[in-house]
C-alpha cells in the first residue's frame, strides 16, 4: 500500500483582525489582512479565517492549514492539494 503525502502549493502570510465590525479580506504586498467579526475564542476566529480565505481563493476549506501562529494575529497558512 502506498500513501502519497499531500502536495504543498504555497504558504500565505495572514494578519488576523478578529472582532472586526465588517468582514473582509485585503491583499497587500503578497500578504492578506483578514477581518472577521468572530472573537478569538477557542479557535473560532481561526476557523472563520480559514473559511473566508478558502472562499476568497476558490478552494476547499480542507486545503488550508495554519502551520504557525495559531494563537497569534500573524499566521502562516499552508495551501495543500
Amino acid at each position: 500500500m502506498h500513501f502519497a503525502a499531500p502536495r504543498r502549493l504555497m504558504r500565505l502570510e495572514v494578519k488576523a483582525y478578529p472582532s472586526a465590525r465588517k468582514e473582509r479580506i485585503i491583499e497587500e504586498n503578497g500578504r492578506f489582512k483578514v477581518y472577521t467579526s468572530v472573537p478569538p475564542d477557542k479557535g473560532k476566529a481561526n476557523q472563520k479565517i480559514l473559511k473566508m480565505l478558502a472562499k476568497h481563493l476558490g478552494i476547499k476549506r480542507s486545503q488550508l492549514k495554519i502551520i504557525k501562529g495559531v494563537s497569534s494575529r500573524i499566521k502562516i497558512i499552508e495551501v495543500v492539494e
